[in-house]
């Protein structure tokens, strides 16, 4: 029963993090921004590329990384960023 409940959260969490979409706000100097959720850095840049044509300013980013023990059978662990940035 135990792991069949691990498999469903796990799958939640997949589910949830490929949802992730940037979420658009006004940004501090009255621009478009976007806080821009991604599984690396990279992955945060490149998007951030796509949605600000005319380039960006980085305005925050933060870093976590996360994990679970499945009781004897391994685990998984995984890291998070998000950018927030300021488009041109």
């Amino acid at each position: 029963m135990f792991k069949r409940v691990l498999i469903v959260f796990a799958m939640a969490g997949v589910t949830v993090s490929c949802a992730a979409q940037p979420e658009k706000f006004l940004g501090p100097n009255g621009r478009t921004a976007y806080t821009l959720p991604c599984t690396s850095w990279a992955e945060c840049y490149r998007t951030a590329a796509t949605l600000c044509e005319k380039g960006y300013d980085i305005i925050g980013q933060h870093s976590d990384t996360q994990g679970f023990s499945s009781r004897g059978f391994g685990g998984h662990v995984y890291s998070t960023q998000t950018l927030a940035v300021e488009c041109r």
